[in-house]
């Protein structure tokens, strides 16, 4: 029997209005990195933003064809680690602190969680980008946790 394949990674597409605005938004604000094409000075219909160690999050840019409407999707980014009950400041928090000062959270529709916001055995807060798709980056709580509140 033929072995199965180890999947690596899922690369979600984004349909945007502006590939150029967009980059500059996750670059800009959610310091992630990447390029559109074509290359400057034209203006790019593709672009892919990435973070992470071989850049393990990776979203695709596609430009919309003029007039098109938005469908706005949802993506969840998982942070590594867990949150440790009374123990170092958790990864989520320094994310959202980082994110919070870079300007993440100036579109009304972000939600910036108070800071003891769990669901379903994660933390996490949201960003919507400038097309309206929303990420929500988390990251799990200890197995056990919600039996000693």
């Amino acid at each position: 029997m033929a072995a199965t394949p180890e999947f690596t990674k899922a690369i979600p597409i984004l349909p945007v209005r502006s590939v150029s605005a967009s980059l500059d938004f996750y670059r800009d604000k959610l310091s992630f990195e990447g390029h559109g094409m074509p290359a400057p000075p034209a203006e790019p219909v593709f672009g892919s933003v990435f973070r992470g160690k071989k850049a393990d999050v990776n979203i695709y840019l596609s430009k919309l064809d003029e007039g098109s409407p938005v469908h706005p999707q949802h993506v969840y980014v998982m942070i590594a680690g867990e949150v440790v009950p009374n123990g170092a400041t958790p990864e989520i928090d320094l994310l959202y602190d980082e994110m919070k000062r870079e300007g993440a959270f100036s579109n009304a529709d972000a939600d910036a969680q108070p800071e003891n916001a769990q669901y379903s055995g994660f933390r996490q807060f949201d960003v919507v980008d400038l097309d309206g798709h929303k990420l929500t980056f988390f990251q799990h709580l200890p197995e056990g946790f919600f039996d000693s509140m």
